[in-house]
């Protein structure tokens, strides 16, 4: 991706040092003297890619192995948008370049480089992350020195897309707040991208989220949208976000949203994404908003379920929610003591998983069984009818529905969806797009759009392997 930056002479000396490095590649200049216009020289440079060459740089293969050299600069990672080019030249001092090997650079010491196009080199995504992370840094730094702070966007927006979680409004109140405290202006899009293609949308201010934390779903409401999906949706969208003066979006979903994200930035409309899931399914992120008050409610839906199912010794077969992943169930079924747990992401067999289960603890006494099923496996009437067939024990299916995706929000979701706003906001006003915000080992972090899209999410062996011992 090739990202268009024009920046004062310190920034220059920086990114010489990062091209001998060859982190970076320099495409373009930017030069400007004070008794003439700008001219832009562009060697090889597309501001805003295709799909297609979106595609290519996505599926380039890796480079050698490389080790960037280590430098005493703090860490925070970021990425800039594609289509931001905003000129802050107008610092005109010049001082001699550093030099590394004792050869004078000749950026910017002729009185006319203020600028440079640069472009990071497709490389493996850890290695990118980390490259990125001391890039934008460098940027944020100058930001502050230069400009003390001042954000480079001044109206963004922000929509919820997909299916609700509980903690959604948690982010956006965060977002909103976090927005009118640095001077920016945030638009609410309601109903997804939906109503970003139809321009339904209300500006708002700190009021318009107050007493929303504790409540679950989406003040801004969500829908899926198959029209978005095409070109001319893709189109009516960017269109209305120019007339409205749109220059970011804050966007809080699962990985269809985020893929949605993906296509605006590219048409030039820089999105940060917030995973908003109860099925904690994106790859990038440790725990979702939603997922751990989603598991709550499992949880205690499961226990009212076991009060009856002991009352009559029978068997109960759960249906919880998560799409093709086995989290909730994994994790609610070892909360609530199931006998057995069926996922996706695990190969069973009934006669071996669950009947000779049931059989085994028969002997030992128990007289009454919880048998959790992931959504992606399914199935639970006709399983509570082969267990009752095969056992003999009353078997009863329950499918949990919609329930969990209810409910007020745990604290967990709520600290969690007002960091994750918190730091969308922040990575706009630092002129930052085509990121996802995630939690990663209790720590908010964010990561390329294609980076996290592409990202493979595994289960816990292990902790499946503990289900396994203790549920007898």
């Amino acid at each position: 991706m090739i990202n268009l930056i024009v920046f004062p002479k310190k920034f220059i000396q920086f990114a010489e040092l990062l091209k001998e490095d060859n982190i970076v590649e320099i495409v373009g200049r930017l030069e400007l003297s004070d008794d003439e216009d700008p001219k832009m020289t562009l060697d090889e440079i597309t501001l805003a890619p295709s799909p297609e060459q979106a595609k290519n740089i996505r599926n380039a293969p890796p480079p050698p192995e490389y080790t960037p050299i280590k430098r005493n600069i703090p860490l925070s990672a970021g990425s800039v948008p594609v289509n931001n080019a905003y000129d802050y030249s107008h610092t005109s001092a010049r001082t001699e370049q550093p030099t590394r090997s004792g050869v004078q650079n000749n950026t910017a010491s002729d009185g006319k480089n203020n600028g440079l196009f640069l472009r990071v080199p497709t490389r493996n995504c850890e290695e990118t992350n980390t490259i990125l992370t001391i890039f934008h840094k460098n940027i944020k730094i100058l930001y502050k020195e230069f400009f003390g702070g001042i954000s480079v966007m001044n109206k963004i927006a922000v929509l919820t897309s997909g299916g609700d979680a509980p903690g959604m409004n948690a982010a956006i109140r965060a977002v909103v707040r976090t927005a009118c405290e640095n001077d920016m202006e945030v638009l609410g899009i309601r109903r997804g991208y939906n109503g970003l293609m139809k321009g339904d949308m209300e500006k708002m201010n700190i009021r318009s989220v107050s007493d929303i934390i504790h409540r679950g779903g989406t003040m801004l409401y969500s829908a899926r949208s198959p029209e978005f999906q095409t070109e001319a949706g893709l189109n009516k969208a960017v269109d209305v976000c120019k007339e409205n003066g749109i220059e970011g979006i804050v966007v809080i979903g699962g990985d269809g949203s985020f893929r949605g994200a993906r296509d605006l930035s590219l048409k030039g409309i820089p999105c940060i994404g917030i995973p908003g899931t109860i099925d904690n399914d994106i790859a990038c992120c440790d725990y979702t908003i939603g997922y751990d008050t989603a598991l709550n409610t499992i949880m205690d839906m499961v226990d009212r379920i076991r009060d009856t199912t002991e009352s009559h010794d029978r068997c109960s077969v759960v249906e919880v929610m998560g799409r093709r992943a086995g989290y909730l169930a994994l994790n609610a079924g070892i909360a609530i003591g199931a006998t057995s747990i069926l996922i996706p992401e695990v190969p069973f067999d009934i006669e071996k998983d669950v009947i000779d289960r049931m059989r085994r603890t028969q002997k030992t006494g128990k007289k009454h069984f919880i048998i959790m099923v992931a959504e992606g496996i399914g199935g639970v009437a006709d399983l509570a009818k082969l267990i009752q067939d095969k056992t003999g024990v009353e078997s009863r299916a329950t499918i949990l529905g919609h329930v969990q995706r209810g409910g007020s929000p745990s604290v967990k979701d709520r600290v969690l969806g007002s960091q994750m706003g918190s730091r969308a906001v922040h990575l706009l006003m630092d002129g930052i797009g085509n990121r996802v915000v995630a939690n990663k080992k209790d720590e908010i972090v964010d990561y390329d759009i294609y980076e996290a899209l592409n990202m493979k999410k595994q289960i816990d062996l292990d902790l499946y392997k503990t289900a396994l011992e203790i549920s007898i």
